[in-house]
C-alpha cells in the first residue's frame, strides 16, 4: 500500500473556504490515483538473505504466491 500523507485544509487559504475545499478534493483525488495505480509485489528473504517468497503481481503479470526451494532465489524462477 502506498504511503499516503495526511489530508489537511491549507492554512494558506484560511480566508477562502472554496479554495480549502478544492485543496481537500485535490488531495483525495491524489490518494485515489495512488491507490488505483498500485501494483504491489512483496519479496521476503530467509535467514540467509536469499529471496524465497514472492507475493503479489508476478513477473509474468499473473498474481500469486511463490515459495522457492532452499538456497534458490525465487526471482530466478522467472528468468
Amino acid at each position: 500500500m502506498p504511503i499516503l500523507g495526511d489530508i489537511s485544509a491549507s492554512s494558506i487559504n484560511a480566508d477562502d473556504p472554496q479554495k480549502q475545499i478544492e485543496s481537500v478534493v485535490k488531495q483525495v483525488n491524489d490518494w485515489g490515483r495512488a491507490l488505483s495505480n498500485e501494483t504491489r509485489t512483496d519479496v521476503y528473504k530467509d535467514s540467509t538473505g536469499t529471496n524465497r517468497i514472492l507475493i503479489g503481481v508476478l513477473p509474468d503479470q499473473s498474481t500469486g504466491i511463490i515459495i522457492s526451494k532452499e538456497n534458490i532465489d525465487v526471482l530466478s524462477l522467472f528468468s
